[in-house]
């Protein structure tokens, strides 16, 4: 999974990806799959601090030239993972990395310095791997939520990383950490 943060093209190259390999591997020639916009592409190229290299490793700040993909199926934000695979002849079901979701059930670690209480219908932003997302408060139980994204959250299935919940309207902005529950 590389989260994306800049994007533009290259003369003779094309579609140029820049982020960080949040977890997993990404080799030359893989199959990708960019999201939200959905759309499919390949790996042409990578280059880890101005390097060609066959592969990328989590953690790796990397530049993929993207071959079959539109400059507008990027945006700063999106997620690019391999795509799920179901192949019936060997059995074999590996799903994408991530689970798009449009209502979450969070868990809040509220900042010590935040003197604010969440209630029903309250507008949080949440940020997670280079995500951004604005949503509005459905329900809270000590806690725990659930929140309504405006567009949707994607959450690695193994390790989720912690998400920052704040509020821009807050002092202080920042209302806490948080686990994301997944569900499909």
């Amino acid at each position: 999974m590389v989260s994306i943060d800049q994007h533009f093209n290259v003369k003779g190259i094309g579609l140029v990806a820049i982020g960080y390999v949040q977890c997993g591997t990404l080799n030359v020639h893989d199959e990708l799959h960019i999201l939200p916009s959905k759309v499919g592409g390949n790996t042409k190229s990578l280059q880890v601090m101005d390097d060609d290299v066959p592969q990328a490793k989590s953690g790796d700040r990397v530049g993929i030239a993207i071959r079959g993909a539109k400059d507008e199926s990027l945006s700063n934000g999106s997620m690019i993972v391999k795509p799920a695979i179901e192949d019936k002849k060997t059995n074999t079901n590996i799903p994408l990395a991530v689970i798009e979701q449009k209502i979450s059930k969070l868990t809040l670690q509220t900042s010590p310095f935040q003197k604010r209480v969440l209630a029903e219908g309250d507008v949080i932003h949440i940020s997670v791997d280079l995500q951004f997302t604005v949503g509005r408060i459905k329900s809270v139980e000590a806690d725990s939520m659930v929140v309504e994204w405006d567009s949707p959250v994607y959450i690695r299935r193994e390790n989720p990383g912690s998400a920052i919940i704040a509020q821009l309207d807050s002092k202080p902005r920042i209302i806490g950490s948080s686990t994301v529950h997944l569900h499909e």
